[in-house]
């Protein structure tokens, strides 16, 4: 019984080491990231484009940060092979969506990008 409990409390130990140190969660950027999931959510509610997804997630979602925190781009796929990319842009307090180019720019933070 005293082995089950060692077992465990080292389990519990090493989990919450795994945890502290995964990316999820733990960015400066958490708040605005998920602002903007939200934005985009609200976005694909509206409707009229045809879409294999119903809620956008962060865990699904390619996330870059630029100029820190001014820019946010996201990537995700809006239908199965089809990945749509979103820019926001941080003004007076909220992000808006907006057309520019980031290519060639250096992100502060990515989150889900494989490099």
């Amino acid at each position: 019984m005293k082995k089950l409990f060692f077992i465990l409390g080292i389990g519990s130990i090493f989990f919450l080491f795994l945890s502290a140190c995964s990316n999820d969660g733990n960015s400066e950027y958490d708040e605005a990231i998920d602002k903007v999931i939200e934005l985009q959510n609200e976005s694909l509610d509206r409707g009229g484009v045809e879409t294999d997804i119903d809620t956008l997630k962060r865990e699904d979602t390619k996330i870059k940060v630029f100029d820190e925190g001014k820019y946010i781009q996201i990537f995700f796929n809006i239908r199965k092979n089809d990945e749509v990319n979103k820019l926001y842009e941080k003004v007076e307090g909220s992000y808006k969506q907006v057309v520019e180019e980031m290519e060639g720019k250096e992100p502060v933070y990515t989150e889900n990008i494989e490099e």
